[in-house]
């Protein structure tokens, strides 16, 4: 997805129910699963938990501010990992 950063960010709301917060270590075992969903069909596959967040976390690019992670009641429902 792009968008041209020169224009304005439109408003948006998120529904009441709906946390955002940015990754965190503690995050990891759940954002790790999140993504093995993602890619259960086919598509891609994500490397072992350990092994893919020792990747992420000492990434050069890797700034836990850039990773937005949606929190509702029952745990996290959406990731979104942007790079610098």
């Amino acid at each position: 997805m792009r968008r041209n950063l020169a224009e304005g960010v439109p408003p948006f709301t998120w529904p009441n129910d709906i946390e955002l917060t940015e990754y965190r270590p503690e995050l990891a075992e759940a954002v790790h699963h999140l993504m093995e969903l993602g890619y259960r069909e086919g598509g891609g596959r994500v490397p072992a938990l350990e092994v893919w967040q020792q990747r992420f976390e000492t990434d050069p690019e890797y700034d836990p501010t850039l990773c937005f992670i949606a929190l509702d009641a029952e745990g996290i429902v959406g990731v979104a990992q942007c790079w610098t």
